[in-house]
């Protein structure tokens, strides 16, 4: 149960669900599979939502009815034919709990056989989709900041195109807009799919085989599985939906064989693309978007002035000016966003001569209007300004101030030459989840500011000032974990294509900087789900960097830890010995106490765990012996997983204690991970209330952190406990829950000492009550919120 321990066997598979982080919340048109969405706080979002839908009933009066999501879904998949064991397996519930949802279709439809169910399925899919009023879209479209000016031809036209047509591009120069077409299409169409629009922005990614990542990225999934382009093909095969792919151009070839490969096994999919190009694939409609014309793009000035400068007056003395300021910017919406803020500086007149002239450019480059523009912004600069402007080049999207001081150098006045950028519009500024600053350039911007970066000789240099930034954010992920070491999980898990951009300049420039950067990253694979992705960048790390090195080793032990976690148990094994003797090394005897924990890893795996027990023993021992105490604590709870699998309680107990002892005398981000393990060590003893109370306390730490394994085997916990205590709908109802959410973590390789124990506590409870009951409480749990969840483990006590 404990997500930070080992476990007694590796699996060979690996789940087809989705990573912690992503619930349930959409009806499946045909039924494949289930539909999930990201959400920044999965406990605050319900599991399932009623859903209206109008039902001719048996005597031919239509009334309305409420299906539960899950109901819709069961519904659907009987309308295909499928058994309830094919159900179970497809929404991965038990069988039982499918027999439930069927018996309440039946009942809320008042049919008496599953063939009454798919001919109702059948009746009411032949129309159009009855949604509620006001109900919320399923995609991710993001909600527009500013107004939508003009274009209404253009919305006619591409509207046209994406109903007679399956693949949609809009081309044009950088800055016309397209993106923002794209997503006002979207926006409006949005209810015409029953699963919604999806945004995938392919701007910062750089290598193509990274675009299946980057489409199920946005579609939610986080699924540990090699190809997540499959898992976006399967994710969409039965599901009405729109998905919006931006910036293609970079990336034409794997755009267009994502593009085939997603229409060809998904029906009811369109894709809409934005690209300087067509994507030059069979069946491709293609609308070439044009700047806009001169009413609508002082209409957009004008507006925009308004909302970046409102106190600037424009009226008739200035309608001369802003016209010159529109030809001379070729009517690209993008250069007109940029410009307005400029008159919190200058007056209209005066922005009007600093315009560069579009006539400067050749003809037909629109784009050199962008760049003229970015030009004279950049001339506007001072020196100091200029230097971290080319600076902050180097990041590939969103970064805070404290990762804008590592590459500038030197550190002092950041902060004021930030807001001095974000002042003249030369950088974005918004706020973290958290409430903190972060920045970014726009992809014209970073582009120019690269170039400028190369042409002032600065480009090695802050480069690798990058992608040092990005190893010491990668370490604090694992090997400071325990301690007073920063907690920097939501700051890293959104800078993945920073974290590649690093990789990809020290694979270049310091191979053996690339090998210890990839073995760190372990902690950052798993957690976002990219495991395949995490070997891929192992092997070419292992590829780059042939020394016999720490570096090296560290690598190869991080690789094996991976491929243990994918269940690939062959080729871990044929990498894997030459771990262990480069871990023998002298070099390495500074690391020696992190490379015995991969080993104990590995060795739990492959289920020898006196074997892992005394690699878990030697590391503490070495640990301690370089003065890393915090690191030694956090191993504690890996030893007591150990001895609590093997039977061995009461000194697995005494682990436990004394590491959760510890972990709180350092106030360590990882108190919750040995707080479970220490309630299991309890529930062996057969202390419930007090492993109660310590599953209490750890499910509200991992709420807060967002770690929604470390939720999930609380929960699981709780459950065991309320089962013990005879509170056995609670206990029924959270385990439920718990089980619902340790499917969808694809993390195959979680220790649960206790799983045993609740198993068989949950089949006798299930037996006390009855299979209908019992399908009833658990179809509950799965609907729980997690906050509702946690509120009724609370209260049962």
């Amino acid at each position: 149960m404990s997500p930070g321990g080992h476990a007694a066997s590796a699996q060979t598979g690996i789940s087809a669900k989705d990573q912690a982080g992503f619930v349930g919340v959409a009806s499946n048109p045909a039924g494949a599979t289930t539909s999930y969405k990201k959400v920044p706080r999965v406990w605050s979002q319900p599991c399932a939502c009623l859903q209206l839908q109008k039902v001719e009933n048996r005597s031919g009066v239509d009334r309305e009815i409420k299906l539960t999501e899950r109901g819709q879904q069961v519904a659907e998949l009987i309308a295909l034919g499928l058994s309830n064991r094919d159900i179970a397996r497809r929404l991965f519930l038990s069988e039982r709990t499918v027999e439930w949802h069927v018996e309440q279709v039946l009942n809320r439809l008042g049919f008496s056989s599953r063939t009454e169910i798919a001919a109702w399925i059948g009746r009411t899919q032949s129309g159009t989709p009855v949604r509620s009023p006001g109900r919320k879209g399923k995609g991710n479209i993001p909600a527009p900041l500013t107004s939508f000016v003009g274009r209404e031809r253009d919305l006619t036209m591409v509207r046209d195109l994406v109903a007679a047509n399956r693949l949609v591009t809009i081309v044009g120069p950088g800055g016309t807009g397209k993106t923002r077409l794209a997503l006002r299409l979207a926006e409006e169409l949005e209810p015409s799919y029953r699963d919604g629009a999806w945004l995938c922005d392919l701007a910062p990614v750089a290598d193509p085989a990274l675009v299946g990542d980057a489409v199920a990225q946005a579609l939610g999934l986080s699924q540990e599985t090699p190809d997540r382009m499959a898992a976006a093909r399967e994710y969409l095969r039965e599901r009405s939906a729109l998905l919006v792919v931006d910036n293609c151009e970079h990336l034409l070839g794997g755009a267009a064989d994502m593009s085939l490969e997603l229409l060809g096994a998904c029906r009811d999919l369109r894709v809409l693309a934005t690209s300087l190009a067509p994507l030059g694939v069979l069946g491709e409609a293609v609308w070439q978007l044009q700047p806009l014309p001169q009413g609508d793009a002082v209409r957009l000035f004008v507006e925009r002035v308004h909302a970046a400068a409102p106190g600037v007056q424009l009226d008739d003395t200035t309608q001369v000016a802003v016209n010159t300021i529109c030809d001379r910017l070729d009517g690209l919406p993008l250069a007109l966003e940029l410009a307005a803020p400029r008159l919190r500086q200058l007056s209209v007149k005066e922005l009007a001569d600093a315009v560069p002239d579009s006539t400067t450019t050749s003809p037909g480059d629109r784009h050199g209007s962008l760049d003229a523009l970015a030009a004279w912004g950049y001339r506007t600069l001072d020196d100091s300004e200029r230097k971290l402007f080319r600076q902050l080049g180097v990041f590939a999207g969103w970064f805070e101030q404290d990762d804008a001081t590592s590459v500038a150098g030197d550190g002092a006045g950041v902060e004021m030459l930030l807001n001095s950028l974000v002042e003249k519009s030369m950088v974005t500024a918004g706020r973290t989840s958290q409430g903190r600053p972060r920045y970014r350039l726009l992809e014209m911007l970073r582009a120019f500011a690269r170039r400028r970066l190369d042409e002032a000789g600065e480009s090695q240099e802050t480069r690798l000032a990058h992608a040092e930034r990005m190893v010491w954010l990668a370490e604090r992920l694992g090997l400071n974990t325990a301690g007073s070491g920063v907690w920097v999980w939501p700051k890293v898990e959104g800078m993945a294509d920073d974290i590649r951009a690093a990789l990809r300049t020290l694979l270049e420039l310091r191979p053996r900087r690339a090998a210890w950067m990839a073995g760190t990253l372990r902690w950052f694979w798993r957690g976002t789900g990219r495991l395949g992705e995490g070997v891929r960048w192992n092997q070419m790390a292992l590829e780059a960097c042939a020394d016999t090195c720490l570096e090296r080793c560290w690598a190869l032990h991080g690789h094996a830890v991976l491929l243990l976690r994918l269940g690939r148990l062959d080729e871990m094994m044929s990498w894997f010995p030459e771990a262990t003797n480069l871990a023998a090394l002298p070099e390495c005897a500074e690391m020696r106490g992190e490379l015995l924990l991969a080993e104990a890893l590995v060795h739990a795996g492959l289920g020898d765990l006196a074997a892992a027990e005394a690699a878990d023993r030697l590391a503490i021992v070495e640990l301690t012996q370089r003065g890393q105490v915090d690191r030694a604590s956090l191993v504690l709870n890996d030893l007591a997983t150990m001895l609590l699998i093997q039977g061995r309680a009461e000194e697995a107990h005494g682990v436990a204690e004394r590491c959760v002892q510890d972990l709180r005398r350092i106030k360590s981000g990882r108190l919750q991970v040995a707080l479970d393990t220490l309630a299991q060590a309890d529930c062996f003893l057969g202390q419930v209330d007090q492993a109660r109370a310590r599953w209490l306390e750890a499910v509200a730490m991992s709420l807060d952190t967002g770690e929604v394994t470390a939720v999930a085997t609380c929960l699981e916990g709780l459950a065991f406990a309320a089962g013990m205590r005879r509170r056995t709908a609670v206990a029924l109802k959270l385990h439920g829950c718990a089980d619902q959410l340790l499917t969808q973590a694809s993390d195959s390789y979680v220790a649960e000492p206790l799983a045993p124990k609740v198993r068989e506590l949950v089949g006798r409870l299930e037996n006390r009550v009855g299979p209908q009951l019992a399908a009833r409480l658990r179809a509950e749990g799965e609907a729980l919120v997690i906050d509702e969840a946690i509120q009724m483990a609370r209260s049962e006590g």
